[in-house]
């Protein structure tokens, strides 16, 4: 069994999608069934809550030193009939930096490389691979995030460049498998000065 994670500043019973809570809007999302509305975003593991306000320069309005959240850990089984989409890729990363690369191209590259890795999809197991390929990935992607030319853009972001899912839950509603309360640290960490896309 693997396991995804969600964080909230709320305590909920379960998780439910911005439409189950009467909220969002109806944006499509290409290559998904489902609009923006439907989803409900998860981390492949726990987030390195020790560095992150530290990484936004503490400017993030969710990554905040002291501040209280519940960290939300999902048994994959709990999903039930949904689809995904892996948001942000290492593939995606290099391709948005490459500037020999136009929009059309992009799009068909992003396009076989979804198709290839199954970064979107509709069956668990497959999810349950993405998992086991990424874990243990995402601190040093958000470490990552001061690197990129356009860090000042990117810096009140969710998690940009970071892998992660959406997950479209036919429901509206995942139940989790347990909470806990965490607090975001206030830790340094030193950023490299290496190339952002080879280390």
């Amino acid at each position: 069994m693997r396991y995804l994670y969600h964080y909230s500043e709320a305590l909920f019973d379960s998780l439910k999608t911005r439409e189950k809570q009467g909220l969002g809007n109806q944006e499509k999302i290409p290559g998904l069934d489902a609009s923006y509305n439907k989803h409900i975003s998860f981390f492949i593991e726990p987030i390195p809550l020790d560095i992150l306000p530290s990484i936004h320069h503490n400017e993030h309005p969710f990554y905040v030193a002291g501040k209280e959240v519940y960290e939300y850990r999902i048994p994959t089984i709990n999903l039930g009939i949904m689809e995904y989409r892996l948001v942000e890729s290492p593939e995606k990363t290099k391709a948005r930096y490459d500037t020999s690369i136009d929009d059309d191209a992009y799009f068909e590259l992003m396009d076989k490389v979804n198709a290839a890795n199954k970064y979107n999809g509709d069956k668990i197991n497959d999810l349950e691979k993405l998992i086991d390929k990424f874990e243990g990935t995402t601190r040093n992607y958000f470490i990552k995030i001061p690197t990129y030319p356009d860090y000042e853009k990117m810096k009140t972001k969710y998690a940009p460049c970071v892998p992660h899912f959406m997950v479209y839950p036919k429901s509206g509603i995942v139940r989790y498998s347990s909470v806990t309360k965490k607090k975001f640290g206030s830790t340094k960490v030193k950023i490299s000065n290496s190339n952002f896309l080879n280390w």
